[in-house]
Parts: C-alpha cells; structure tokens; sequence
C-alpha cells in the first residue's frame, strides 16, 4: 500500500503517514487484546480482578523487558511463574 501511495500521489509525506499509523495502530491492537485476553484467563483461573491481572501482567511483561530476553534468570522467573500459578 505505501508503494501504492508514493506512485499515485507521487509523494513520500502520505506514503509515510499511512506507515506510522499502520505500524500504530497494529501495537496497540495487539498489546490491548493481550493484556485483555490474559486478564481473562487470569480471572477465571485465579479469580483475580481484572485490573490486578493487567497490571501484574504489564509489570511481568516490564521485568522482562528490563532485564533482557536472552538472560539466563529469565527462564528461572518464567519457569517459577508458570509452575506455582
């Protein structure tokens, strides 16, 4: 589509406004239905409420993201979240 705009409007201002908005809108969409579905599964697993489960999910999501991906204590946290939740 970006390609389509640069050839018929024969600019770059549109081509990339329809490409920030498209790589937007797609990151709020999937972070928004994530945290959503979570805070679901959250609730009817754990009978949390639906605001605790999304912020213990962002601050998980945070603490990962802080400390790197590719740590080797990540896979300890994430292996004792799943195993006693």
């Amino acid at each position: 589509m970006p390609e389509f705009l640069k050839k018929r409007f024969g600019g770059d201002r549109i081509r990339f406004y329809q490409t920030i908005l498209a790589l937007i809108l797609t990151i709020f969409t999937k972070i928004s239905v994530d945290l959503y579905s979570g805070a679901i599964f959250l609730n009817q697993a754990l009978g949390w409420n639906m605001y605790v489960s999304v912020i213990a999910l962002v601050a998980l999501a945070a603490i990962f993201t802080i400390s790197g991906k590719s740590n080797k204590d990540n896979e300890i946290i994430f292996f004792c979240n799943i195993s006693f939740f």
